[in-house]
């Protein structure tokens, strides 16, 4: 049952829902309207943030203190925010992404990618896989070092990141974790009509219009767009938080039992009476924090579990000189965008 403050929370959501309807028809308007009230949710004051550009997106460090435990140095997190690939920004989730950090110990580079409708699909998985391929590349990251998350469309996002890093060949995260995400840019889950009551926030109508500005002329059931159809085979370990309430739970429920037929290591995790990406009432709403605390147990059982793996492959001979692995990573993009282009023909 949903405590008295996340009850509370719905109730605002809708008055706030209502409001927003003024702007659904000026999109540029609606995108300054929702950072500005998503702004308002302030990140823990022991993360900073700091601005890191590139090409065609931008993005922003959110690195946690070292006085609160900076406890995963060598790690990090790539964040896909939400907002129907049409809204949303680094700056909206600043809020979400600083308590994710707070509590992981881990920085987290949130990204600024492109938008529909001006870059509809591949537009923004292009600027996930760029993002994955930059940390390895210029920081020297393994792919054993990163994290990929986000919520709603960016968890959708996430899902499709790891299905295109899988089709590159390339070595996947360590693990992914996903809110809310969205996996059926075709609509087709049962929940978007017998939740539509329920959730305060999302709409089947707006999302209908929000996904055509996405996958424009493309098949909305190819696994990039709606990785709800993807093949999980060697897919990293994903945990999903879902509510009940929410017209996006077919969307995760269907996904899992499709990824269990792969052998996925899968995880879901449904919370009674919660609302899309409930964890952004964190400063207010119980279940928002022990639902971010899940996601820093899940981060550290992965590392713990990586370093079990690494220490049994150590070999007896110290000064045996370390080779590569075949296949292993090694500097992607000083190809450029020749090889870049070879992997996004659709």
């Amino acid at each position: 049952m949903a405590s008295i403050q996340a009850n509370l929370a719905k109730y605002f959501i809708r008055q706030l829902m209502q409001r927003s309807l003024a702007y659904m028809n000026n999109l540029s308007q609606l995108r300054i309207e929702q950072d500005k009230a998503l702004s308002r949710i302030r990140p823990p004051k022991n993360v900073s943030f700091k601005r890191e550009p590139f090409e065609k997106f931008s993005a922003e460090w959110a690195t946690p203190a070292t006085a609160h435990g900076n406890r995963h140095p060598d790690k990090v997190i790539i964040y896909l925010h939400g907002g129907g690939y049409a809204v949303g920004s680094a700056e909206s989730h600043r809020g979400l992404v600083g308590k994710i950090v707070s509590e992981t110990g881990i920085r987290a580079l949130s990204l600024d990618y492109r938008l529909a409708p001006e870059h509809p699909f591949p537009a923004a998985l292009e600027d996930s896989v760029y993002a994955y391929l930059w940390l390895m590349d210029k920081h020297g990251y393994d792919a054993n070092d990163i994290f990929i998350m986000g919520d709603s469309a960016g968890g959708g996002l996430c899902l499709s990141t790891l299905l295109k890093l899988k089709e590159m060949a390339l070595p996947q995260p360590l693990a992914a974790s996903v809110i809310s995400p969205w996996t059926d840019l075709s609509l087709s889950g049962d929940s978007m009509d017998t939740h539509s009551e329920k959730d305060p926030l999302l709409m089947p109508e707006h999302a209908k219009k929000w996904a055509k500005w996405y996958y424009a002329d493309m098949d909305a059931n190819h696994p990039h767009i709606s990785p709800l159809f993807g093949d999980y085979n060697g897919i990293a370990p994903i945990l999903i938080q879902v509510g009940t309430d929410e017209i996006l739970l077919s969307d995760t429920l269907r996904m899992v039992t499709n990824a269990k037929k792969y052998n996925a290591d899968i995880k879901v995790d449904i919370w009674e009476g919660m609302f899309h990406v409930w964890h952004f009432g964190w400063p207010y709403v119980p279940e928002a924090r022990d639902a971010i605390i899940k996601i820093a147990d899940f981060v550290d059982a992965r590392i713990k579990a990586n370093s079990v793996s690494n220490a049994e492959k150590i070999s007896p001979d110290m000064n045996a000189q370390k080779t590569p692995a075949p296949g292993s990573y090694d500097s992607w993009l000083k190809y450029g965008t020749d090889f870049m282009k070879n992997f996004w023909e659709y």
